[in-house]
């Protein structure tokens, strides 16, 4: 008996959500009729490809041997049902797409005009997490491509520089650093912070850049939005350190001001991520092409 779709299907779901009956809620199958198709696979393949931990199921080494294959699959046939079904030579289809903050907020949506423009046909499904929620996403197969602020070491994502960033220290123009000559390493390591949670692009850069120049850092707050953190220092509380992206506007009002520190390295660039065995699609192809034309040239 070969393999069908049906079961590959079920597999694929399984592993996105660990559990047999939340894969059959996506799937609008009975949980009987999930674990079925799962088994007959499992039998057909002469593997298991699940260990049980607690009530969860979790990829074995097996699974994510067959994760990248399965999903190819399925993408495959997904493809030619919306090329023949559509009637049209246009591509037609979706794209998942996760953005760290940053992006998310402040250059993405600059973007969606001429996207659509170009590709009108194409929907954008748009997840804004933190960098590391983006790449542990892309590396289970639940994200076709992300565009981040942090840093990505994994060897199954291929990591394409994009544009160019700067991180800038702020407050508020009353704060006592604010208009300070010269803001010294002691000034940083007395002053309150507000920073972005652990797992963020953001702080990772900054964590990076006051490695071995500041001994302490003294974090009043950790918040996990932007918005937040510029409003809240903004209303006269401590120091931050964000992308000159989301504090430009408030800047230039004067609701903020920028702490020189030629002493701390902060540029960064943004990056797009697609994991290396992804099934590259004509739609995933012209997303990707797309990106590409909107970056800085001489990355």
């Amino acid at each position: 008996m070969n393999i069908t779709i049906k079961q590959l299907g079920v597999f694929a779901a399984i592993a996105r959500h660990s559990s047999v009956s939340l894969a059959a809620e996506e799937l609008c199958l009975s949980q009987p009729a999930t674990s079925m198709a799962l088994a007959e696979l499992e039998r057909i393949l002469g593997d298991k490809f699940f260990d049980r931990k607690g009530r969860k199921l979790q990829l074995n080494e097996k699974g994510r041997a067959l994760m990248p294959m399965a999903i190819d699959c399925l993408n495959r046939v997904k493809e030619i049902s919306d090329k023949f079904s559509s009637g049209s030579h246009s591509l037609i289809g979706q794209v998942n797409i996760g953005c760290s903050t940053t992006i998310g907020n402040y250059v993405i949506p600059s973007l969606l005009g001429p996207f659509e423009q170009k590709s009108p046909d194409i929907d954008f499904d748009l997840v804004v997490k933190n960098s590391q929620t983006i790449i542990d996403e892309i590396l289970k197969f639940n994200l076709d491509m992300g565009v981040i602020e942090g840093i990505c070491q994994e060897a199954d994502i291929e990591v394409i520089p994009w544009r160019r960033d700067r991180l800038v220290v702020f407050t508020h123009p009353k704060h006592p650093l604010a208009n300070k000559e010269k803001v010294t390493v002691n000034d940083l390591e007395d002053a309150e912070w507000i920073l972005r949670e652990g797992g963020s692009g953001s702080y990772e850069i900054f964590e990076n850049a006051v490695k071995g120049k500041l001994k302490k850092v003294n974090i009043k707050f950790k918040l996990g939005h932007t918005e937040a953190i510029k409003n809240t220092v903004a209303s006269g509380n401590g120091i931050s350190c964000l992308s000159i992206l989301a504090i430009e506007s408030m800047l230039e009002r004067g609701e903020l001001v920028e702490i020189p520190t030629p002493f701390l390295k902060l540029d960064r660039h943004f990056s797009l991520l697609i994991h290396r065995k992804k099934y590259r699609n004509e739609i995933i192809k012209s997303c990707l092409d797309f990106f590409k034309e909107q970056s800085d040239r001489s990355l």
